[in-house]
């Protein structure tokens, strides 16, 4: 379970409709004490721009998919402006044996289906002589609606990740349970730090 799963349980974060709240106002002074005590700086996946004051947020799972050399969704959060404004950004990852530039990201669960329509300011591709394989990549910045898609997607018993290239080619992959928790994880952390207030959000991360 990654780190910074900063004990959900301990806040009694609930869904109301398709957003998450505070039970009560009070638990958001206690939530910076909680976030405060959670191991997060100078562990893996959490990285300060001393420059930028900002905050880059990512999993271990993500972090280390050059050493698993398979395909893989990374979810991430950038948090700046003291604490005003949070981003969530997914990255996708091919990385197989045939050469793919990119076109379109699809994925299917269950009844859902939805599609990334990549772009040359958003993806790229090549083949990485270390890792003896080809790569592509692309990232998008998500809205709160399509957060949603991801929380549809963690309700069916499979997804499907289709990678299509320029030339029609294809690359199917299933979500590991490895990727299912790193999406779960960022995602209750996301809807954590948009349940308190910029200034919980700022103290938390500088603890």
């Amino acid at each position: 379970m990654l780190l910074l799963n900063i004990y959900l349980s301990h806040l009694n974060v609930t869904t109301v409709g398709q957003n998450a709240r505070l039970q009560d106002n009070q638990l958001a002074d206690r939530s910076c004490d909680i976030i405060g005590e959670a191991p997060w700086q100078g562990t893996e996946g959490v990285n300060y721009d001393a420059v930028e004051d900002c905050w880059a947020i990512t999993t271990p799972h993500d972090d280390s998919i050059d050493k698993r050399k398979t395909c893989g969704i990374g979810p991430n959060l950038y948090i700046w402006d003291k604490g005003n404004t949070i981003v969530f950004w997914e990255d996708f990852t091919y990385m197989g044996s045939s050469e793919l530039d990119i076109d379109d990201i699809i994925l299917r669960g269950g009844d859902y289906k939805y599609t990334y329509i990549c772009d040359y300011d958003n993806s790229d591709y090549g083949y990485d002589k270390e890792l003896g394989k080809w790569f592509a990549w692309a990232t998008f910045e998500m809205e709160d609606s399509e957060v949603e898609w991801l929380r549809n997607l963690l309700s069916a018993d499979t997804v499907i990740m289709r990678f299509e290239g320029t030339d029609y080619s294809k690359f199917d992959y299933t979500w590991t349970g490895q990727d299912r928790q790193a999406i779960t994880d960022i995602i209750d952390l996301y809807n954590l730090l948009k349940a308190v207030t910029p200034e919980v959000r700022e103290k938390a991360l500088r603890n």
